[in-house]
Parts: C-alpha cells; structure tokens; sequence
C-alpha cells in the first residue's frame, strides 16, 4: 500500500504544538456508491494521542485522513478557517495574524490554523471563529470548536458529482508554519478588530407561590443564577460526548424545564445554540417541539407544575426538608 509522508504529517501537527493531542479520522471518500460520501471512521472515545505518538508512517493514502484537535470539551488553544485563498493567507500575514500553519487542501484552497497565546473556553472560541470567519470570508460550516482539519501529507479523495467536485487524489500539503501567535499579536489584533460581544438573554422568574413551588425562596435564585450560565458549557460536553447536537439540545431542554423556566426563558437559551453557525437548518417549531418533548419527558408541565415523575426532592433538597418537617 501506498503510505502518506509521514514527515510532512508530524512538521504539521508539532508546529501547532508538541503538548497537544490529536485524534486520528479515516474517511473512505475513494470507495463512493452513487456519488455518497464514504463511511467516516471517528471512535468517539478516543482520547487522542501526541503527534510523535501517532502511527503516521502506516497509514494508507488511498484514504482521506483528517486529524481533530483534542480534548473535544476544551479549553481551545487553536482555531481553523477552511476555504482561505492565498489572497486571504497574505490579508491575516499582513494584519498581524499570520497562520500558525497553512496547508492546501485543493488548487489554491487552504486550512488555516491559528495557536493562540492562551486556552479559551467552548463560548469563546465559537465566538472567535465567527468573527475570524466573517472577517476573512472564509468557510462558515468548520466554525464548531475542535473541528477537524485534513492531514497534511495525506490525499484529497472528496467527491461530489452533484456539485461537480472530484478532488482525484489531490495531494495535501503544508504551505507554511510559523510561530504560535504570541500575546502581543493576539492582543494587538484584536484590539483592532474586537470580537462582537453576545447577546445577554436575561432569565425570567415567576414571582410568588406556583403551584408546588415558591419562586421567592432565595436557596432557588442562588441555583438559578450559578446553574443557567453553566448550561452552554453543559451543551458543549454533551456534544463532545455523542457528536449528536440535537441531543445536546435536548440536554439542556431538560435541565431549563427542570429549573422551572417558562417556554419563552428555554427557547432564549436553546436559541443560540441551535443556530450556531454551521449547524445544520432547523424549522421554526424545533424549538418548540424540543421544549414540549423535555416537558413530557420531565413530566414538569409548567413551572411550578409537575406530576409523580418529576423528582422535586432532588433537584431542589430544601422541599424534602420542608416536607419532613410538615410531617413531624
């Protein structure tokens, strides 16, 4: 069998940093049936490996190879644009952001990485890809953190005869390296093009006695205002755990509904998460349905409202303590 360049695959990954692991992905994009794209090859407990660690003289090239960046759950030291041009390479050399590494994944169309000078949490760095994606109109689909990259010195297989795209074994190859941006790069470029600030979506609690359960006991505000900006990075860990995001909205449907929010509070929350860049388009009752599926799962009908499934005592202890107290 015909093996990658191994040398080109391990300058790549160690000019992104020899601390870092990586997880190795087998796409059989050369063995296509009626134009789909092969099977994709990603054991999702696979905690990844360092780049002297990787079996990278073995593997063959008759397969496309991607490689991700790992752990999946972060904190994110890179960030990579697909689609940049040369054009685009020299913008960001030229702005005081020059890539860590570039490598060619087809006739002048490049994966730019970026190491960054510090470890960014799942929001952040979500953020930060947007911009970087807007600014350098670059790719919008590879903007999830810890998206996979080609492997430089690997083959280009990709094809899809619906878009008139057959890459026949393009050869991947690294363009360039350069030092990880260091903090004064960083800093300076984005003190000229700062990244948006997110939208704050405030949470609303019902005043009063609902039902079974008092809105204005401080112990639930203190749980609401610690748990509720948790939620995205509880999203994330999810998603890094089952690679399925329509389950990672589901998680967080279930911890809101739980948390005895109303509809209009979740669907603030879930809101943009599912419409993360480069997630695919949902229908405009997504939202909802999610939602009325975590209520009848819960069985928390509305807050402050729920039947015998709901296990009150647990997410909130102080009614159990409340109860045994009526009792005695």
């Amino acid at each position: 069998m015909a093996t990658i360049d191994a040398q080109q695959a391990r300058e790549f990954l160690t000019a992104l940093g020899p601390d870092l692991q990586w997880r190795l992905i087998k796409a059989d994009d050369q063995h296509l049936l009626k134009g789909q794209s092969g099977p994709w090859l990603e054991n999702p407990r696979d905690p990844g490996r360092r780049a002297v660690d990787l079996p990278l003289d073995r593997l063959d090239d008759q397969y496309s190879w991607h490689v991700r960046p790992m752990p999946l759950s972060g904190p994110y030291p890179l960030t990579m644009l697909d689609d940049a041009t040369h054009d685009t390479i020299d913008r960001m050399t030229a702005e005081g952001l020059p890539p860590t590494a570039a490598i060619e994944t087809s006739a002048d169309r490049f994966q730019v990485w970026h190491r960054w000078p510090w470890p960014m949490g799942r929001d952040h760095t979500a953020r930060l890809l947007t911009h970087l994606q807007q600014h350098y109109a670059t790719d919008k689909g590879a903007n999830m953190p810890g998206h996979n990259g080609r492997l430089a010195g690997t083959r280009n297989w990709k094809r899809q005869p619906e878009k008139q795209i057959d890459r026949a074994g393009y050869a991947v190859h690294l363009v360039m390296t350069s030092p990880a941006l260091t903090r004064a790069q960083a800093t300076a470029w984005l003190g000229r093009f700062p990244v948006p600030q997110p939208a704050v979506h405030p949470v609303t609690i019902p005043a009063g006695v609902v039902g079974q359960f008092d809105f204005d006991d401080l112990r639930y505000q203190h749980q609401l205002a610690k748990t509720v900006p948790m939620l995205s990075g509880v999203w994330a860990q999810a998603y890094a755990q089952r690679h399925d995001a329509s389950q990672a909205d589901m998680t967080i449907a279930i911890r809101a509904v739980s948390l005895q929010l109303d509809d209009a509070t979740v669907a603030s929350i879930l809101d943009p998460l599912v419409h993360q860049a480069g997630r695919k388009a949902h229908g405009r009752d997504y939202i909802p349905r999610t939602i009325a599926k975590a209520r009848q799962w819960t069985d928390v009908q509305a807050p402050g409202i729920w039947g015998p499934r709901f296990d009150a005592a647990r997410q909130f202890p102080w009614l159990a303590e409340r109860s045994r107290a009526a009792e005695r």
